[in-house]
């Protein structure tokens, strides 16, 4: 009976998950490719390159592979460090490299002695760079993405394929989003995140779409926190080394399993074109679909965050003034409209 209502309700099919996830701990691990990093296992593999390692290669390991876990948010699955490295290493091969490096490093010394099957699917999941990969991602056209969104029968990862498409930002940007960085009335995405090679400041939302995040997402979202909320509490208090976070967990626009997102957009993938494209594939078209409608190339990478802070300050200063308004005008003009 329990499988069945899971079957049939979307909200209690994500806790459902979760819940087990929660309750059988390596167990159910053996059974998924999803490995949650926790702050023992970071303090684990400082100890471990502390003492193993060179203080100055120590250090460089400790720094990377904070960097990397934040950009991840702290879970490991196969599909995502793929889509990660290949947006690095397009940017910077030398970090990508030296990123590539640490991540293996922690998979082997840390996630291998816990779940070897789930270490192996993660260290292969990708290599360590040579050279420059030019990636060519599949022809998408926006009709195409249309019948895929349309698809997509769980209303959590509709909301992430519509944003996906719309933004051209990365998957872990917009599952790292909380609901107050989202301005509905003024149609503003405030991503606000800097790294030494990326500057995601901020993003729009079409009208139509803000209209439909407002009227059938959210109240979806509320509906599934405000259903939940004692029973993660409760599961908080029982598995303490778990390092669960209500009230951040409140706050997350996306409050579900990555892993259910991207397997709901992938069935509706397979439905409409008979095959799987990388959601990665969604920030190319993105980009492609900006250029084509006659979009500067300087706007595109603004919009995506593809500037490094340094250059961008320096454009900023020197060389490239825009306003919000501006940059939000270019935007509502070129960017792709799923819903219409």
């Amino acid at each position: 009976s329990v499988i069945i209502k899971a079957v049939r309700d979307e909200g209690f099919r994500n806790f459902f998950i979760s819940l087990i996830w929660q309750y059988l701990g390596d167990y159910l691990k053996s059974a998924s490719n999803t490995y949650i990093v926790t702050k023992d296992d970071i303090e684990l593999f400082e100890k471990f390159v502390r003492e193993n390692r060179a203080k100055r290669t120590a250090d460089e390991h400790i720094q990377n592979i904070r960097r990397i876990l934040a950009d991840l948010n702290y879970e490991l699955i196969p599909e995502r460090i793929k889509e990660y490295m290949l947006d690095l290493q397009s940017e910077n091969l030398n970090r990508a490299r030296h990123y590539a490096t640490t991540l293996k490093l922690f998979i082997k010394e840390i996630i291998k002695p816990k779940n070897s099957r789930v270490a192996k699917e993660l260290y292969d999941s990708f290599k360590l760079p040579k050279r420059k990969f030019i990636y060519k991602p599949p022809p998408l056209s926006l009709d195409t993405l249309k019948k895929i969104f349309n698809n997509i029968n769980d209303l959590g990862a509709r909301a992430l394929f519509l944003l996906l498409a719309e933004t051209g930002l990365r998957v872990g940007e917009v599952l790292g989003l909380k609901v107050d960085q989202i301005d509905l009335e003024h149609r503003i995405i405030k991503i606000m995140k800097e790294s030494e090679t990326k500057r995601a400041y901020i993003s729009f939302l079409h009208q139509s779409t803000a209209r439909w995040v407002k009227e059938q997402y959210l109240p979806y979202r509320e509906e599934f926190v405000r259903k939940y909320e004692d029973s993660i509490r409760k599961l908080a208090a029982a598995n303490p080394e778990q390092g669960i976070n209500i009230e951040e967990w409140k706050l997350k626009l996306f409050p579900f399993r990555e892993d259910i997102l991207r397997a709901e957009i992938k069935e509706a993938m397979k439905k409409v074109l008979g095959k799987e494209f990388r959601l990665y594939d969604l920030r190319s078209f993105f980009a492609s679909y900006m250029i084509k409608q006659g979009a500067s190339p300087m706007i595109v990478n603004l919009l995506q965050g593809r500037v490094p802070p340094q250059q961008f300050r320096i454009l900023q200063d020197h060389y490239f003034v825009i306003s919000d308004i501006e940059l939000q005008q270019y935007y509502e003009k070129y960017a792709p409209k799923i819903l219409e």
